[in-house]
C-alpha cells in the first residue's frame, strides 16, 4: 500500500506523520512540498521500524526497498525508489512541481527518457509515479481549467502508456479565491491490480494523501526447506510404485532414444546449440535467480529471432507475441461443438422476399482462359486453404497450365445453376471479440472456403460489379467494398456536412435484390447461398458439421457485393441522408439558416427534426422486418452536434426504446464529439500508441534498429494517421502529443540513418491531404463528394499575384467561424492553391502528383524560399489595392489565393480600407501610452541583453529596478524580442550508442614481417598457352630477414606500428615502457580526453603483472582477436615483393595499412564482433571456422 501526500511543512506535521505511520502501516509513505533546506538536520524525521528516507519517503524495514541513485538528477524534489519482488522489480517515483517552475517540458523529456531506460533494462518492471506537477486539465483531471502544464501532462502520460488512477479531488485550499482540484496524480504502466483511495489530510495540510493497493493476492508458496524429506524417502522407499501403478505398461511404449549423431543433418553447430540450450538450463535449475531465468528465456527466443526473415511471417508472428509480452491467448474451455451450434443459430432463418427487377439487363458470365489465368495469378499465397487442402500456392504457380482445367467445371456450374456441394463447406476459425472470452456468444467465425471456389466467384464478382458501377445501380451513399471509397471518404463528406451545418446557427443528430440480373445467374446465386454447412475447428479438432442458410456466405469473395445489393434500398427509403460503409449506417439530419433565428424558431426546427428522425428509424425498423434483419437498438448511439451551450433535450425513439444520448460517438474508427473537437480521438491513439512502444522498448533486444523502424511503421504510425484528414486541423496541443509518440518510437530505433528520413507527421499529413484533394477534385471518388469541391478559381483579369498561381487553383469560400474554416476543404484549398504549378502532371496521375509535392514539401533545391511579410507589408498591399480603386471583394480574393493562411481577415482589411479612405498614409500601430508597447523599444532590448550578458542569473526584478520597466515589458522582451529561456543546469549521463562505444576500441598484436612473402593462389596465376611450361615459385626461406612489429588499430583505423628494435621477443618491461606508452601518446593527440578500452590476447606479456598495474583503462585479455581479420588483409598487399631490408619490409607495412580504405576497416571489426559474440554464445568454447 503507498501513500502521498504533500505535506506543507515536514516540520510543523512530524507528530501528525509518526501518529499515523503506528496504526496505518503503510508500506511506503512519500511526503512532497516538505519545505526544508538539504542541510538541515532530519534525525528528528525518524519513526522506528522505518528506513531512513530522507526527508520524502518512509520505508517499512520489512520490504527489500533501497534509493536508485542512477535514475536521479541532481532536481531536489524527486526520489526514486525501487521495490524487489519475486516475480519484478518496482521503480517508484516521487516528485513535486512548484508552480513557478515553468520548465515543465524539461521535466517530462527527463522522466520520458528514464521510463524508456527501465523498459529496455527492466522489460517486466513496473514504473509508478506520485506526482504532482500542479497541473489542471479540464478533461483529463476534472479541474477547472485546462494550463500548459496540464495539456503537457496529459500528452507524456499518454505517449508514455501512463494510465491515471486517482479519480478524487486532492487539493483543498483555504483561500476562497482558489479552487479545490486533483493535483496527486498516481500514474503506473501496470493499472490493473490497483485500487485507490483518498483519505484525510495529516497536519494541518490542505492537501488530502492519494492511496493505492494493490488487489492481487499472491501465489501460494511451498517452504521446502522445512520439509520432512526423511519421511517422504521412508515413504518412498516403502511404497511399490512399479507393481500398483505400471503392472499393465506396455513395453512397446517406452520410448527409444537414438544415438546421439545418428542423424545426418545434426552437425557440430546443431550440437553446440543443444550444449548451449541445455547448460543455461541446467544453470537456471541449479540456481534459479532472476538473472539465469531471463538467460535462459533469452536464448530461446534469440534462436527464433535470429532464425526469422525481416518481414516474413514467423517475423510477424512473434512481433505480435512480444506485443503482447509473449502472453499466449489461451482459448477458454469451450468446445467446438458449443461454438457450431451459435454460429449456425445465428445463421438460420427464412428466405427473405425476392425484390423487383428492373429494367437493367446485365449479360451472361463467361469463363475465358485468360480471365481465369488473370484471377489464379492474383492469388494470395498467405492465405489459409479450404476444407479441401488445396493450397494457394500450386494453384498461382501452375496458372498458366491449370487455366483451362477449371474453366470446364466454372461453366457447366454456371449454365446448370448449380453450385457445387463440396464448395459449400466451410471450416470456421473462432476469433474471440472485445470482453469476456469465457462467453460463447462473444466469439467472430472466420470461414475458411475452398480456394479453387473463390476463383469462380471472383470471375463472376468482376463482372456484376463492372455491371452494378456502369449503370449506377448501388447507392451513391454506400462507401463499402466499392472501388475508389474509404472510410476517409465517407468521414470526409459527412464531417464537412457537419461543419457547414454548425457554422449556420444549426444542429445535426446523427446515427444510427434483383438488378436486372441475367436469369442463370440468379440460379446460380440461388444455389450459392443455399444448403451451406459449417464445421467449427479448434487446436486441430472438428465439430459436426451444421447447417446454415441466412445471410451471404461468409468468407466468399461474393459475399460483399451481395450483400450490399440486399440492404441498398434501404439507404433511399428515410426522409433524413443515411449513408453506410457496409454494415455501418449513419442516419443525420440537421437544421439550416442562413441568418441567426429566435429560440422559439429554433425549438419549432428541433421538434420538427428530432420527429423526422423516429419516424425514419420505424422505416428502418420495419424495413428490417420485411428483409429479415434485425437491428440492435442497444447499439445505436445519438448524438447531438452543436456549438450551443445549451443543445436540444429532445429524444428519439427506436423500435419503441428511447435511444440514450451521447457527448460523443464512433463512425468507422473515429471518434466524433458533439462539438466536432478532436482531442479525445487523438488522445486514444495516442494512449494506444504509447503502449505499443513501451511492447518494444521491453524486447528491444531482440530486434534489430531495421527490425524496430519496420514495426514502427507497421504497426503505430498507420494508427497515428487514420483518417488525418479529418482532425488534421486539431489544436497544436492535441498533435503534439502525436509527435511525443514518434520522438520517443526515434529513441527506441536509435539509429540516426534510419530515422533521419522518417519524415514529420505534419508533413505527412499535409501530403495526404493534397493527394486526397487531388483525387476529389479529379472526379476520382463518390459523386456527392465531388460535387462537394470548390470549382476552379478563373480570374476576371490577369494580374502578378493571379499570374503566379498555377491554373488549378481553386475558390476559396470565405468561412463565418473557425470551426469551418478548419474544415478539410476550407482549409487543404489554402494549401493547394500556394502549390506550383510544376506539381500538377499532365495528365490525372494521382501517385505521379503526390511523389511531386512531397519532394516539394521537403525542400528541394528548386524550391524558391518563402518570403516573409510583416503587417505593415500587408497593409502596404491594402493600400495599393485602394489605390487602383478594387473592391473588398476583389482584393480579398486574391489575398487568399495568393498567401493563404498568412493572408489578413476580412475585418482587418475593411478596417484598414476605412483609415485609408480617411486620409491614413501610415502604416505602423499608433502607440499607446502606457501600454506594454511602448517599453518595448530598440533601446530598451539592447538593454536587457546588456544585463542577462553580463550575469545571466539575473531575475525580473532586478531588470524592472534598472530599467524602470513593467514585468510584462520584460516578459516580452525575453521571450518574444530574444528569444531566451532560464533553464537549470544540472549534470547529465554522457550517454554513448553501441556504435560510439565500438570507436573507443583500440585492438594491438605481434606480428613478424619478413623480407620476401610468397603470393597466393590468386596473386601468383598468370595465362598460360597451349604447350607452355606450367608456372612456379618460390618458396620462402627459413633464413629470410624478418622484423616483429607491434600493431594497434581501431575502427577509425591505423594508430601505431611500433617495431622491435633492440630485442626479438617482446617483453612485459618492452611493452609497458615503450610500446603502450607511444600508443596512448598517438592516441591522445587525436582526443585528449578519449575513454580507451584495450583489447589484446593472453600472451604471457599482456598477462604479466608488470602489463596489469599499467593498465589502468578497462583491457579485455583472451577473447577472440582482432588480427583473424586485419592482419592478413595487409598482409596480402606485401605478398610477391622483395625488401632488401628489414627497415624497407617495416615502411612497407606501415604503407599497406594506411592504404586500407575506412569501409575496409569497418567491415573487419564488424567480423570481429560477430566473432566475439560467437565466443560469447559459446561460453568461450572453442569452434572451428566455417
Amino acid at each position: 500500500m503507498y501513500y502521498r501526500q504533500n505535506i506543507c511543512g515536514i516540520n510543523s506535521n512530524i507528530d501528525a506523520v509518526h501518529h499515523y505511520l503506528q496504526p496505518n502501516r503503510p508500506a511506503v509513505l512519500f511526503l512532497a512540498e516538505t519545505k526544508i533546506s538539504e542541510s538541515a538536520p532530519i534525525n528528528h524525521l525518524n519513526f522506528p521500524d522505518y528506513e531512513n528516507g530522507g526527508v520524502v519517503a518512509f520505508v517499512r524495514s520489512s520490504l527489500s526497498c533501497f534509493r536508485d541513485l542512477s535514475l536521479e538528477s541532481d532536481r531536489k524534489d524527486i526520489l526514486w525508489l525501487r521495490l524487489n519482488s519475486k516475480t519484478s522489480p518496482k521503480f517508484i517515483c516521487c516528485l513535486y512541481r512548484t508552480p513557478s517552475n515553468h520548465n515543465w517540458d524539461d521535466l517530462l523529456e527527463y522522466l520520458a527518457v528514464q521510463i524508456d531506460f527501465l523498459n529496455i533494462n527492466h522489460p517486466a518492471s513496473e514504473v509508478v509515479l506520485l506526482d504532482d506537477f500542479n497541473a489542471h486539465n479540464e478533461l483529463w483531471l476534472g479541474s477547472n481549467k485546462t494550463d500548459a502544464a496540464g495539456r503537457a501532462v496529459e500528452a507524456f502520460a499518454l505517449t508514455q502508456g501512463l494510465t491515471q488512477l486517482v479519480t478524487s479531488t486532492t487539493f483543498f485550499p483555504r483561500v476562497s479565491s482558489h479552487a479545490s482540484s486533483l493535483l496527486d496524480l498516481l500514474l503506473t504502466t501496470h493499472p490493473d491490480p490497483y485500487s485507490t483511495a483518498v483519505l484525510s489530510p495529516l497536519g494541518n495540510s490542505d492537501y488530502e494523501p492519494a492511496v493505492a493497493a494493490e488487489t492481487r493476492t499472491g501465489r501460494k508458496t511451498w517452504h521446502h526447506g522445512h520439509a520432512d524429506w526423511e519421511g517422504l524417502r521412508d515413504f518412498s522407499s516403502s511404497f511399490s510404485c512399479r507393481d500398483d501403478c505400471f503392472t499393465d505398461a506396455d513395453a512397446s511404449t517406452v520410448l527409444k532414444v537414438p544415438r546421439p549423431g545418428s542423424n545426418g543433418w545434426f552437425n557440430k553447430s546443431c550440437d553446440a546449440a543443444r550444449h548451449q540450450k541445455i547448460k543455461a538450463h541446467r544453470t537456471f535449475l541449479q540456481n534459479p535467480t532472476a538473472e539465469n531465468r531471463q538467460a535462459d528465456h533469452d536464448i530461446k527466443v534469440r534462436h527464433r529471432v535470429m532464425s526469422q526473415r525481416n518481414g516474413s511471417r514467423s517475423f510477424w508472428t512473434l512481433a505480435k507475441q512480444i506485443e503482447k509480452n509473449f502472453s499466449h491467448s489461451n482459448l477458454p474451455p469451450l468446445t467446438a461443438e458449443v461454438l457450431a451450434k451459435i454460429f449456425a443459430a445465428n445463421s438460420t432463418m427464412d428466405v427473405p422476399p425476392n425484390a423487383q427487377v428492373p429494367s437493367y439487363t446485365m449479360r451472361e458470365v463467361t469463363f475465358r482462359h485468360k480471365t481465369v489465368r488473370r484471377v489464379l495469378l492474383s492469388l494470395d499465397i498467405n492465405k489459409a486453404s479450404g476444407p479441401d487442402l488445396i493450397p494457394a500456392i500450386v494453384l498461382k504457380r501452375c496458372a498458366a497450365e491449370l487455366d483451362p482445367v477449371p474453366s470446364r467445371p466454372f461453366q457447366i456450374s454456371y449454365k446448370s445453376g448449380t453450385f457445387p456441394e463440396n464448395w459449400k463447406f466451410a471450416h470456421v476459425q473462432p476469433i474471440p471479440k472485445k470482453g469476456s472470452k469465457t462467453d460463447p456468444y462473444n466469439y467472430r467465425p472466420i470461414a475458411l472456403l475452398s480456394v479453387i471456389s473463390k476463383v469462380m466467384e471472383r470471375c463472376i464478382n468482376r463482372e456484376l460489379l463492372d455491371y452494378l458501377e456502369r449503370h449506377s445501380l448501388i447507392s451513391d451513399r454506400q462507401y463499402g467494398f466499392r472501388h475508389q471509397r474509404s472510410t476517409g471518404d465517407l468521414l470526409a463528406y459527412v464531417t464537412q456536412l457537419w461543419s457547414k451545418l454548425i457554422q449556420s446557427h444549426c444542429e445535426a443528430h446523427v446515427r444510427s435484390i434483383s438488378c436486372g440480373l441475367p436469369e442463370k445467374l440468379c440460379r446460380w446465386v440461388a444455389d450459392f447461398i443455399s444448403g451451406r454447412k459449417i464445421s467449427v475447428v479448434i487446436d486441430g479438432f472438428s465439430s459436426s458439421s451444421h447447417n446454415v442458410n441466412a445471410g451471404v456466405p461468409q468468407g466468399s469473395v461474393l459475399a460483399p457485393t451481395l450483400f450490399l445489393l440486399h440492404i441498398n434500398d434501404l439507404l433511399s427509403c428515410t426522409i433524413n441522408p443515411i449513408h453506410s460503409f457496409a454494415d455501418d449506417s449513419t442516419l443525420h439530419a440537421g437544421i439550416q439558416s442562413g441568418k441567426p433565428i429566435s429560440a422559439a424558431e429554433l425549438e419549432k426546427r428541433r421538434l420538427a427534426m428530432t420527429s423526422s428522425l423516429t419516424r425514419d428509424l420505424e422505416t428502418i425498423t420495419a424495413w428490417g422486418r420485411n428483409n429479415l434483419v434485425q437491428f440492435n437498438a442497444s447499439k445505436t448511439d445519438y448524438c447531438t452536434l452543436t456549438k450551443k451551450k445549451r443543445p436540444s433535450a429532445r429524444t428519439v425513439s427506436m423500435d419503441g426504446r428511447v435511444l440514450p444520448k451521447s457527448h460523443s460517438f464512433r463512425l468507422v474508427g473515429v471518434q466524433i464529439a458533439e462539438d466536432l473537437i478532436w482531442h479525445e480521438h487523438n488522445s486514444s491513439i495516442a494512449a494506444a500508441a504509447g503502449k505499443k512502444l513501451g511492447y518494444l522498448f521491453r524486447a528491444k533486444k531482440y530486434f534489430s534498429p531495421h527490425d524496430l523502424l519496420t514495426l514502427y511503421k507497421a504497426q503505430i504510425r498507420p494508427s497515428l494517421e487514420y483518417c488525418s484528414h479529418i482532425w488534421g486541423a486539431a489544436a497544436p496541443t492535441t498533435l503534439s502529443m502525436l509527435d511525443a509518440v514518434q520522438r520517443r518510437a526515434v529513441r527506441l530505433i536509435d539509429d540516426s540513418s534510419l530515422t533521419d528520413r522518417l519524415g514529420t507527421l505534419s508533413h505527412r499529413r499535409a501530403v495526404g491531404d493534397l493527394a486526397l484533394f487531388y483525387r476529389y477534385t479529379n472526379g476520382l471518388c463518390s459523386s456527392e463528394l465531388s460535387s462537394m469541391m470548390p470549382p476552379r478559381d478563373v480570374p476576371a483579369r490577369q494580374t502578378r499575384l493571379t499570374s503566379a498561381s498555377h491554373p488549378n487553383r481553386v475558390k476559396l469560400r470565405t468561412s463565418r467561424t473557425g470551426r469551418y474554416d478548419r474544415s478539410f476543404v476550407p482549409r487543404v484549398s489554402r494549401l493547394w492553391n500556394n502549390l506550383r504549378e510544376e506539381a500538377f502532371p499532365s495528365s490525372t496521375n494521382l501517385r505521379q502528383f503526390k511523389n511531386r509535392i512531397n519532394k516539394i514539401s521537403l525542400g528541394s533545391s528548386s524550391q524558391p524560399r518563402k518570403m516573409e511579410l510583416n503587417r505593415e507589408h500587408f497593409r502596404a498591399i491594402i493600400y495599393n489595392n485602394f489605390q487602383r480603386q478594387l473592391s473588398q471583394q476583389e482584393y480579398l480574393a486574391e489575398f487568399l489565393s495568393v498567401f493563404g493562411n498568412e493572408a489578413p481577415h476580412q475585418p482587418t482589411i475593411s478596417c484598414w480600407y476605412g483609415e485609408f479612405k480617411r486620409g491614413r498614409v501610415s502604416l505602423s500601430d499608433d502607440l499607446r501610452v502606457g501600454a506594454p508597447k511602448t517599453a518595448v523599444t530598440k533601446e530598451n532590448v539592447d538593454a536587457v541583453r546588456k544585463l542577462i550578458i553580463e550575469d545571466s542569473h539575473v531575475t525580473y526584478r532586478e531588470i524592472e529596478e534598472s530599467l524602470k520597466i513593467s514585468k510584462t515589458s520584460i516578459q516580452k522582451i525575453l521571450h518574444e524580442e530574444l528569444g531566451v529561456r532560464k533553464l537549470v543546469s544540472r549534470w547529465i549521463p554522457h550517454l554513448l550508442t553501441e556504435e560510439q562505444k565500438a570507436y573507443s576500441i583500440v585492438s594491438g598484436d605481434e606480428w613478424w614481417i619478413y623480407c620476401y612473402e610468397p603470393g597466393n593462389k590468386r596473386q601468383s596465376a598468370v595465362w598460360v598457352f597451349q604447350g607452355e611450361e606450367k608456372p612456379t615459385k618460390v618458396i620462402r626461406s627459413r633464413s629470410v630477414s624478418k622484423k616483429m612489429v607491434a600493431t594497434f588499430v581501431s575502427k577509425a583505423g591505423h594508430i601505431a606500428t611500433i617495431p622491435l628494435n633492440e630485442q626479438r621477443t617482446v617483453t612485459a618491461d618492452w611493452y609497458t615502457t615503450i610500446c603502450l606508452p607511444k600508443v596512448i601518446t598517438e592516441l591522445r593527440k587525436i582526443n585528449p580526453e578519449r575513454r580507451i578500452i584495450l583489447h589484446q590476447d593472453n600472451a604471457s606479456s599482456h598477462t604479466a603483472q608488470k602489463t596489469r598495474q599499467y593498465l589502468t583503462e578497462e583491457n579485455v585479455p583472451d577473447l577472440s582477436p582482432n588480427d583473424f581479420f586485419t592482419f592478413p588483409k595487409i598482409k596480402n598487399r606485401l605478398r610477391g615483393q622483395r625488401f632488401q631490408s628489414q627497415e624497407e619490409a617495416v615502411d612497407a607495412f606501415k604503407n599497406a595499412v594506411l592504404d586500407l580504405s575506412a569501409n575496409e576497416w569497418i567491415k573487419c571489426f564488424e567480423n570481429w564482433f560477430e566473432r566475439m559474440q560467437m565466443c560469447i554464445n559459446l561460453r568461450g568454447e572453442y569452434f572451428e571456422k566455417r
